[in-house]
């Protein structure tokens, strides 16, 4: 057990018990696209950034894949023969699902992968685009390949759909195919309503006599095994999929929330209960449905009533900040709390907020594109009057000296009892942020023609030499006065830039490639930072390097801030709200609704079995950040340790002799730890192994069922020489 304690303790994709996880929307808030599944209690759905969430009859899980970009399909043969479909970065990619796994399918070279449904696993159909068009591609059970078919015209193909092998239906951009067992062939079908061009996003049907295909603008086309005939639907926002339990239990979901019920005759709305885009809809029977969609979007139909996943809002949120771990503020188009557990919305009288700071719990300041700042005194927020059009940023160096920038050159101050307008610079600059190290070491970031940053000694603001071309500075924050940080990007080239200030110049900072736009900056110390930006990245510097953390979204981020470099929290696009840390239990709590995640706080067993964090724990996490969240079966063996990360701790917190003897082994197996991160060889001895595998027998007396299962299957690992094959550890004799 220990190998697994020191070896492959590490959280899904990055985290040595601390990750990047959602705390709104739950279960996660990346676009969901497509979903299916086998029964009820084995329900698969897919979308952006890698996503793959699994649901068992009561919660939704993410599962572990290797990729990181887009799903767009789903569909399977039975619970362990499961076909994930879909475009990472520019090739396209199809995953199977073993019933334990998912990995990488050999395919013929394609662009992307749209839609996948099979007749059986052996006889399995993907659409998408290869990289001279629309492509149509099969699977016999050990292969795939692309299949002859006159594609001519079709510009794109979006879904595929068949009643047997010798039925099978695929659509698209002006098209509608079949193919009868032998070959493909173009069907003839009655032009749509709107607009003159055709594209239908959707098919399906109950049987070879009863297929129905939905498009944009509301068209809908229902064939009877003869001819296609349109049908009215009574709305003009696009269809985006279709599915039904019966020829009169037909749904159709589509832009805004848009639901459709066809009842044999007549196609009529629903109301969904959300306004967010629906994807995708599938069902195991006319009372257990699932609608998939934008921003993590889950709802499910008992058979009279459409429910929602919870989730506080979509609105943007700016900007975050908080006086400790159990209070914490998030602004943008609504005001939100935590108190350590919960989210919560407060009451307040604002627009859209760009940025919160506060000297304490009880001297809180908001701003936004209102020209009042709003302020919280421990129970109720209020305006407070200025002389500012709009403003983007916050920062005190206490309750009675408080900075406040905005438009058009704009920097107030508040004295305690009035803000009042500082003259500044006349460079018709948009100030974006501030922050300072005392009252008389206050920057502010921003960009006018060119990238601004100010400085003030306490009594003039005067302007700073920057490098680059055409940076636009969105955050800045520092440790201190000689160790200043600004982050935005440069628009001469569109990538991400990161200034830095020793105490007498500016410079630019490496970073690693192709980062876009970054939007927010905050460290706990000097080697400790976290900046957030564009498509859900989040870069952290260690003292001398940036590199790229792993995170669950591909939502833009704009702000971040924690209470200590493992409680951090990060803001952004729809309401997105990440966490940092050791895993905690998180609920949000909407006006109808709640969910909870369920993994309490103090769920690390190396940390358990070391009895606090240590050195031994740090080299831990490089070799997870360097080496171990790199490979699918790293990621495989990650997924293992934490599914069982709380029964594990557990066990170690209640059995001392078996906590000393897993932190002897985790440091004994450090060296070969050390020579990996090394680039040089990694030794294990013999009796290091032997050790380990008698500790798994320890835990696997007294563990759960579940837990003994994955542990005699990691034994049988070490006992084949899996895992040391797999990571090139050589094994030493004693």
């Amino acid at each position: 057990m220990s190998v697994l304690l020191a070896m492959f303790a590490v959280t899904p994709d990055n985290g040595f018990c601390y990750e990047w996880t959602w705390q709104n929307p739950l279960p996660q808030g990346n676009d969901l696209v497509a979903v299916w599944g086998s029964s009820a209690t084995d329900v698969f759905t897919v979308g952006r950034g890698g996503t793959i969430l699994h649901f068992d009859g009561s919660t939704w899980s993410p599962m572990i894949s290797e990729a990181t970009n887009n799903f767009s399909g789903v569909w399977g043969s039975s619970p362990s023969d499961v076909f994930a479909v879909g475009q990472s970065d520019t090739t396209g990619i199809i995953l199977h699902y073993s019933g334990s796994t998912w990995s990488a399918m050999s395919t013929p070279s394609a662009y992307s992968f749209r839609s996948v449904w099979g007749s059986s696993g052996n006889d399995v159909f993907a659409v998408g685009r290869d990289y001279s068009g629309s492509a149509i591609f099969h699977y016999n059970g050990s292969t795939w390949s692309k299949m002859t078919a006159s594609l001519t015209g079709v510009e794109e193909l979006t879904d595929v759909w068949g009643s047997s092998s010798t039925d099978v239906f695929a659509v698209g951009k002006n098209a509608i195919l079949h193919y009868n067992g032998r070959t493909w062939s173009a069907m003839i079908y009655p032009p749509t309503l709107y607009p003159p061009v055709s594209y239908f996003l959707s098919i399906w049907g109950s049987s070879a006599t009863d297929v129905f295909a939905v498009g944009i603008f509301g068209n809908i086309l229902h064939y009877n095994g003869f001819t296609w005939s349109k049908m009215t639907s009574g709305t003009k926002l696009d269809l985006l999929s279709v599915w039904g339990s019966s020829p009169n239990d037909v749904f159709a979901v589509g832009d805004s929330g848009t639901m459709l019920h066809y009842d044999g005759s007549t196609w009529s709305p629903i109301t969904s209960g959300t306004t967010n885009h629906l994807y995708g809809i599938w069902g195991s029977s006319p009372a257990n449905i699932f609608a998939v969609g934008y921003s993590g979007t889950i709802l499910r139909y008992n058979g009279s009533t459409w429910s929602t996943k919870s989730r506080w809002t979509n609105s943007v949120l700016s900007s975050i900040w908080g006086s400790s771990a159990t209070d914490v503020f998030a602004v943008g188009g609504i005001v939100l709390h935590y108190n350590g557990n919960t989210w919560s919305e407060m009451t307040s009288s604002t627009n859209q907020l760009y940025g919160v700071w506060g000297s304490s719990a009880t001297d809180v300041f908001a701003v936004g594109n209102s020209s009042n700042v709003l302020h919280y005194d421990g129970s109720t927020w209020s305006e407070m009057t200025t002389p500012a059009l709009g403003l983007n940023g916050i920062w005190g160096s206490g309750p009675n000296d408080v900075f406040a920038v905005g438009y058009n050159d704009t920097i107030i101050h508040y004295d305690g009892l009035n803000w009042i307008a500082m003259a500044s610079t006349t460079l018709n600059s948009t100030n974006n942020a501030v922050w300072g190290s005392s009252s008389t070491d206050v920057f502010v970031a921003g960009y006018n023609s060119n990238g601004t940053i100010l400085h003030y000694n306490g009594s003039t603001w005067s302007e700073m030499t920057t490098p680059g071309t055409f940076p636009v500075f969105y955050d800045i924050w520092g440790s201190g006065p000689n160790d200043v940080f600004a982050v935005g990007i440069d628009n001469s080239n569109s990538q991400g830039v990161i200034f830095h200030f020793d105490g007498s110049a500016w410079s630019a900072m490496t970073i690693p490639p192709a980062i876009w736009e970054l939007d927010g900056i905050w460290g706990s110390s000097t080697d400790d930072i976290f900046a957030v930006g564009d498509d859900g990245i989040i870069l952290h510097y260690d003292g001398s390097t940036w590199s790229e953390m792993t995170t669950p979204t591909t939502k833009q981020l704009f702000s971040v801030w924690g209470s200590s470099s493992t409680d951090v929290f990060a803001v952004g696009d729809d309401g997105t709200i990440l966490h940092y840390g050791e895993s905690v239990t998180t609920t949000t709590v909407p006006a109808t609704t709640t969910t909870t995640t369920t993994t309490p706080v103090g769920v690390c067993p190396a940390i358990t079995a070391m009895g606090a964090d240590s050195n031994e724990i740090n080299r831990l996490r490089v070799f997870r950040n360097e080496m171990f969240s790199k490979t699918s079966s790293g990621k495989q063996y990650t997924a293992l340790y934490y599914k069982h990360a709380l029964e594990l701790s557990a066990i170690l917190s209640s059995d001392k002799e078996l906590r000393e003897q897993s932190k002897q082994i985790i440091q004994a197996l450090m060296p070969a730890v050390n020579g990996y991160i090394n680039r040089k060889k990694a030794v294990i001895s013999e009796g290091i192994v032997q050790k380990s595998l008698e500790m798994i027998d320890h835990f696997r007396f007294q563990a759960s069922p579940a837990l003994e299962q994955d542990l005699t299957r990691l034994k049988q690992d070490i006992q084949d020489g899996v895992i040391f094959k797999t990571f090139g550890i050589k094994i030493r004799k004693n």
